[in-house]
C-alpha cells in the first residue's frame, strides 16, 4: 500500500516536472469568462470565480453524465483564460457515481487535451480531499477537479473554500445527485441533460440551473457546448417543439 508520504513526493515531483515546462503563465487574480454574455453578466466579477470551490451535479443518476460533461466545460473554459495549464484530476475508485474512466480520445474530442491531465485514483474519499488540498499548495496547477460523494461535509468543503481562495485557483467538485448540501462552495451547478444518445454527444445541451451563487442570484439556461470554439451558447428554443423519443432509451423530453 502506497503512503501518504509516498504520494506527497510523487505528486511533488510531477507538478516540478510540469513547472518546468511551463505551460502556462498565472493568470490575475480574479474571474474567468464563460464565454457567453447572459452567463458571465449574471455572474459576480463577469466569468466563474479563479479563487473559489464550485460544485457541479446531476439533476438525478442518469444526468451524471450530461453533468461530467458541463463541468469539463467549465474546465476548458479555465485553461481557454490561461491559453494552457495542467488540471489535477482527483477520482474515488469505486465511488458514489462511478460511471466509467477517463477516457483518452473522448477528452481530445471534447476539445481537452489529454497530456494536461494529472489523474490520482484512491479508493478513500478523504484521501481525494487530502490530495486536492495537496495540489492547491503547489500553486502550479490551471485547476484542480475532485469526485466526492455524500461524505464530503462543511468542514471539509470550507478547508478547500480557504485553500482555493488562498491560492487563487479554482477547485471543481462533482457530487452525486442529492437534495442541497450544507456547503462552503461559492457556486453550486445542477445539470439536466436536454438530448440523450448520439445526439448529446454531437452537440452537448444542457438545462444548467445555477441553485447557489455567492454574491450572486440563482437563475437557470439551457445551454450547448460547440466542440470547435470551446464556448457556451444558448440553445435554440425547444418550447415550440414536439417531444421526440430518443432513439437510444426512448425517453419523451418535453421542455419549455
Amino acid at each position: 500500500m502506497v503512503s501518504r508520504a509516498e504520494i506527497r513526493a510523487n505528486l511533488q515531483a510531477r507538478i516540478q516536472a510540469i513547472e518546468g515546462q511551463e505551460f502556462f503563465a498565472k493568470a490575475e487574480d480574479g474571474a474567468f469568462p464563460l464565454g457567453l454574455a447572459d452567463l458571465d453578466d449574471r455572474l459576480p466579477g463577469h466569468g466563474l470565480s479563479s479563487a473559489a470551490l464550485h460544485e457541479v451535479a446531476g439533476a438525478d443518476q442518469r444526468d451524471m453524465p450530461a453533468a461530467f460533461g458541463f463541468l469539463l466545460a467549465l474546465v476548458m473554459r479555465r485553461l481557454e483564460a490561461l491559453s494552457g495549464g495542467i488540471v489535477l484530476w482527483c477520482r474515488q475508485t469505486h465511488g458514489p457515481h462511478e460511471f466509467g474512466a477517463l477516457y483518452g480520445p473522448g477528452l481530445a474530442a471534447f476539445g481537452f487535451a489529454p497530456e494536461r491531465l494529472l489523474l490520482v485514483t484512491s479508493p478513500k474519499a478523504a484521501d481525494v480531499l487530502w490530495v486536492l488540498e495537496e495540489g492547491l499548495r503547489s500553486q502550479s496547477l490551471a485547476a484542480l477537479v475532485g469526485e466526492v460523494g455524500p461524505s464530503l461535509d462543511l468542514t471539509a468543503s470550507r478547508r478547500l473554500q480557504l485553500a482555493a481562495e488562498a491560492m487563487a485557483t479554482p477547485v471543481f467538485l462533482f457530487r452525486p445527485p442529492r437534495g442541497a448540501q450544507a456547503s462552503a462552495a461559492a457556486t453550486r451547478w445542477r445539470i439536466a441533460a436536454e438530448q440523450r444518445g448520439r445526439q448529446a454527444w454531437q452537440r452537448p445541451r444542457w438545462r444548467a440551473d445555477l441553485e447557489r451563487c455567492r454574491g450572486g442570484h440563482p437563475h437557470h439556461w439551457f445551454l450547448e457546448w460547440d466542440y470547435a470554439t470551446h464556448c457556451f451558447a444558448m440553445a435554440a428554443a425547444l418550447a415550440d417543439r414536439p417531444a421526440q423519443p430518443d432513439p437510444q432509451d426512448g425517453v419523451l423530453r418535453q421542455t419549455g
